[in-house]
């Protein structure tokens, strides 16, 4: 089993009791990896203190001392026990937090056959409220629904639906199941959105459909081109999602990483909110996308190099997390789209990544499975916690807490510019325009600078209006003096002139 863990965990393994291998870490003056948000003007990266650090490398085997081959996915339950999609040893496995084995599935009774099944790389893994499991059979091409007890209720093949072609593979590889009862489905070869089936099994549509960038060079060959010609040419196809999971209002966030590095880079440059460009979203009830894009840099994980992003964490307080599988990152967002923090690079040391696949959490602790077979948790540090308190406070209107705990975020990272954004917010709804400016100006936001100059003059108009009143009419009055100056000499002069005149005659 260690072999199949890594190098990594047969090398740092330091003690194995009851399947789980607790993997050493470095001492609290030893940085595994890097962390940092991004200049709101330049998007370059800004060194900040870790917000989490390792905490244990689990390494869990089943009672046979078999360990986890090529998993794929991970559900954790409201009982904190971890049910895993096992994908290489085609099973689904549950182990609780401390490692202990508590069942898996091999086989089952299936009712439509009449005979034991069994899975075939199975994909992905979601576990309702009461306790029912939904399993991705990928390579059998359905999704599989069991009761709490993990006895067969309900086998889902394709949906039936001339809007899934039928000619290509379906290849179920993540499912989930709202508190509606709404089936939700990932599947290769399906770029229309995210499948929704009900329980019966009846497609109902697709959700979330990734809007889809056209070129106008295209549109034109196109409409010049002969019916044959089309055939051959490549088809405007929207991205696939690669992952999703529910949040606590039952809205889906995804992920996607079929956005080129292109358009990627030119979204940020252009700090574009366009979710033709976005490799995540939170995708409503209706099928729309409605992910706050209202941070520095919308929601896009590396500016300088692009993310693969292949897993999302929806969090307390609208806070999500999104797992950057290219550079072993954790970029996590507060509920406007404002970066937090990043951390996380790929390597050998502890608390590093390999190959990260999914991404899950239990309060505010981090979990991130790795293909290699093992699961490697982070705790938040104090700077860690005093974000997330920060950031929750502000999500729900608390604006005295929030103010005092951004202060305090600052105490630990002076570069942090979103705390000074969001102080200079509260300043501004105190009408303490001048410290605004000075907190937007530290937290280089020229639109909120812009907005606090502004304030700042009106209310100094409201202040002093009867003396600019009375200053703006003398100062009329004497520039229609001096532009008729002349005028009225000659009128003066010229009265007294003839009116002397006229004397003299008479």
């Amino acid at each position: 089993m260690l072999g199949r863990a890594g190098g990594l965990a047969a090398a740092l393994l330091l003690t194995v009791f009851g399947g789980t291998a607790a993997l050493a870490q470095g001492g609290p003056d030893v940085l595994p990896y890097p962390s940092y948000t991004y200049d709101f003007e330049t998007g370059k990266p800004l060194e900040a203190p870790l917000p989490y650090l390792p905490e244990k490398t689990l390494c869990w085997t089943d009672p046979q001392g078999v360990g986890l081959r090529e998993p794929s996915d991970f559900f954790i339950t409201k009982q904190e026990t971890f049910v895993i999609a096992d994908t290489g040893n085609n099973r689904i496995v549950e182990f609780s937090k401390d490692g202990a084995f508590l069942r898996e599935l091999t086989s089952f009774y299936n009712s439509t056959t009449f005979g034991e099944d069994t899975f075939n790389l199975p994909q992905g893994v979601f576990v309702t409220e009461s306790g029912d499991l939904y399993v991705a059979d990928t390579k059998n091409g359905r999704v599989v629904w069991f009761n709490s007890d993990w006895q067969v209720r309900r086998v889902f093949p394709a949906p039936v639906t001339e809007m899934i072609d039928s000619n290509a593979e379906y290849l179920p590889t993540r499912v989930a199941c709202d508190s509606q009862g709404r089936i939700f489905i990932l599947a290769q070869n399906v770029n229309e959105g995210i499948v929704e089936i009900d329980q019966q099994g009846k497609f109902v549509g697709f959700l979330g459909s990734a809007k889809v960038k056209v070129n106008m060079l295209d549109l034109f060959w196109r409409a010049v081109s002969t019916d044959a010609q089309r055939e051959r040419m490549t088809l405007f196809v929207p991205s696939e999602y690669n992952n999703f999971c529910l949040d606590e209002k039952g809205f889906i966030y995804c992920t996607t990483s079929a956005i080129s590095a292109e358009d990627l880079a030119q979204a940020a440059a252009s700090h574009s909110t366009d979710d033709r460009y976005a490799p995540v979203r939170r995708i409503n009830p209706s099928g729309t996308d409605v992910l706050k894009r209202a941070g520095a840099y919308p929601p896009l994980g590396d500016l300088e190099d692009k993310s693969v992003f292949v897993d999302v964490a929806a969090r307390e307080g609208g806070i999500y997390s999104v797992l950057d599988s290219g550079h072993g990152r954790i970029f996590t967002y507060d509920t406007n789209g404002s970066l937090l923090y990043a951390f996380g690079c790929t390597g050998d040391r502890v608390g590093t990544m390999k190959q990260p696949v999914a991404l899950g959490c239990i309060g505010d602790t981090l979990y991130v499975l790795e293909k290699g077979g093992w699961i490697q948790s982070y705790r938040p540090t104090e700077y860690g916690d005093v974000l997330h308190a920060a950031a929750r406070a502000q999500a729900e209107g608390k604006n005295e807490a929030a103010y005092a705990l951004w202060a305090q975020a600052l105490d630990y990272n002076h570069n942090l510019q979103l705390a000074f954004v969001e102080i200079g917010k509260s300043q501004l709804g105190q009408n303490q325009y001048a410290q605004a400016m000075r907190s937007f100006k530290d937290g280089a936001n020229r639109t909120w600078y812009s907005e606090a100059k502004k304030l700042q003059m009106r209310e100094w108009m409201n202040t002093h209006f009867t003396l600019v009143f009375v200053l703006g009419a003398a100062a009329a009055v004497l520039l229609l003096l001096l532009i008729f100056r002349k005028r009225l000499n000659r009128w003066l002069f010229g009265w007294r002139a003839g009116k002397g005149q006229v004397d003299t005659i008479g």
